[in-house]
């Protein structure tokens, strides 16, 4: 991709700024951010309504005043977000339903929009000029936004941005929800995000020149984007004005600072249900969907289900097409996930792993891709509403759980081949499956006994107890509340 340079009639403006530029990667509060939505009617800006939102703001340095920067070091966009349009509130629950509808917003069809920055410029006065990509109803159109940092309202941990911009609906195919609307409607931003680790130092790389090369083009001075020459050395490079008196420095991160950190194996222990795990599930499904939203994740296993004591981790569920799995993976891979080291799944049905840090706590997340015309979508999915709505069946599984553990902590393997028999016969009970499976998970099963007698049984007392119980069940219906 060319890369253009722009600058005032002096060349590169230098100006005081009181406050130092945020530096590092912020994750969007969606509980305490929105993007406004106000339509001009009868010529005058009237009507509005407020959209949820989410995603990452993720900011290396500040250019030079003046110089539009295509690329960050990093190589990350500054701003990635995910609106939801179903969630729009005019205060008008008529003017709402015919804004979600078909003609307007379609909001079953199109469950996401993306706002997606190209390229960052500092103006005079200090507001960051920020070119975007919006893709609303499956359509993109370029939306230039103004932004600035409320200094009194950001701190080292939290960064608050307001702004604004303006689209043509018409550009979207987005309809008019009263005929009276005009086709522009003006967006207000105001964003407060959370600080994800520390910001990355950069280091000069030696053998890498200090700027592009440049050479005329038709449009004035174009620089050749040499990311990928030097991509092996230094994941990124930058763009500076010729008049530029001091320009930018080809360096490289430390560590580049990813919204997902590494991945660490423990011998598992079984936890008290824990009242976060919905809310950080929350921020993991909305950090995802910034890079994927056409089909949002959802939370399910254990720390899905109020009161169920688990081992801690937030386990999601992602289905998608087959043909779309690869670009799914490397869209999670891009927000630091990591792939499941043995892998247990196929490249097919991938899962990923990685940790999320939420307040002083990190919590481990796994991330599974699977088929839409998988069996192993319902079941999933069916497990977890039917603990969610049977006290019962909660407190067995509940009981298994720490009969495993109870002479200590327990390999993550053995501990899942130990519980098998039970989930399985319960899954068959609940009509998810058409018989008992010989294994949930491509890991269940000891590699060097693979058939059904290869299954775990309980021996323990306590084990032997879940299962009867859950044997006993099948003679009666079973009691599922409706959510």
């Amino acid at each position: 991709m060319s890369e253009h340079t722009t600058t005032s009639e002096s060349g590169s403006i230098a100006i005081d700024r009181p406050h130092p530029p945020p530096t590092a990667t912020w994750t969007i509060d969606p509980a305490d951010s929105s993007v406004t939505l106000t339509w001009r009617k009868l010529r005058l800006w009237t009507v509005t309504g407020r959209l949820q939102c989410l995603g990452v703001v993720h900011l290396d340095d500040l250019p030079p005043v003046g110089v539009i920067r295509f690329e960050q070091p990093s190589g990350l966009p500054v701003l990635t977000m995910a609106l939801d349009p179903a969630s729009i509130q005019t205060h008008n629950a008529d003017l709402d339903t015919s804004v979600r509808s078909s003609e307007v917003f379609d909001v079953l069809r199109h469950r996401w929009w993306t706002l997606r920055s190209d390229s960052l410029e500092i103006l005079p006065t200090g507001t960051w000029g920020v070119m975007t990509t919006l893709t609303a109803k499956g359509t993109s159109s370029p939306v230039e936004l103004r932004l600035e940092v409320d200094p009194a309202a950001s701190s080292p941990d939290w960064l608050v941005l307001r702004g604004h911009g303006q689209l043509d609906r018409r550009a979207f195919g987005i309809g008019s929800p009263v005929s009276t609307f005009s086709p522009q409607i003006r967006l207000d931003l105001a964003v407060r995000a959370r600080r994800v680790g520390e910001p990355t130092s950069a280091l000069r790389v030696q053998g890498v020149p200090e700027k592009p090369t440049a050479q005329d083009g038709p449009g004035g001075i174009q620089l050749t984007n040499r990311h990928a020459e030097v991509a092996a050395q230094v994941p990124m490079h930058r763009v500076a004005a010729r008049t530029d008196p001091h320009p930018s420095r080809v360096g490289t991160t430390a560590a580049p600072q990813l919204p997902i950190g590494r991945y660490r194996r423990a011998p598992v222990k079984v936890h008290e249900a824990d009242p976060d795990a919905p809310e950080v599930a929350r921020r993991l499904i909305a950090l995802i969907a910034t890079r994927w939203p056409a089909t949002p994740a959802e939370h399910v296993g254990s720390s899905a289900v109020p009161g169920l004591a688990g081992k801690g981790i937030i386990d999601l569920l992602l289905v998608a097409e087959p043909a779309q799995i690869p670009a799914i993976t490397k869209a999670l891979l891009e927000l630091g996930f990591q792939r499941q080291s043995p892998a247990a799944f196929p490249a097919s049905r991938p899962m990923l792993w990685g940790t999320f840090r939420h307040g002083a706590a990190e919590y481990r997340v796994h991330v599974h891709v699977v088929p839409a015309g998988s069996p192993e979508v319902a079941a999933m999915r069916g497990f977890r509403d039917a603990l969610r709505a049977d006290p019962a069946l909660r407190r067995r599984y509940a009981v298994l759980k720490r009969a495993i553990v109870a002479g200590g902590p327990a390999d993550p393997v053995a501990f899942t081949k130990a519980k098998h028999h039970w989930i399985a016969a319960t899954l068959a009970h609940l009509g998810l499956v058409a018989h008992q499976p010989r294994r949930l998970y491509q890991d269940d099963l000891d590699p060097d006994n693979p058939g059904p007698a290869g299954l775990m049984r309980p021996t323990h007392p306590s084990l032997m107890a879940a299962g009867s119980v859950a044997e006993h069940d099948r003679e009666r219906p079973f009691r599922q509340q409706a959510r």
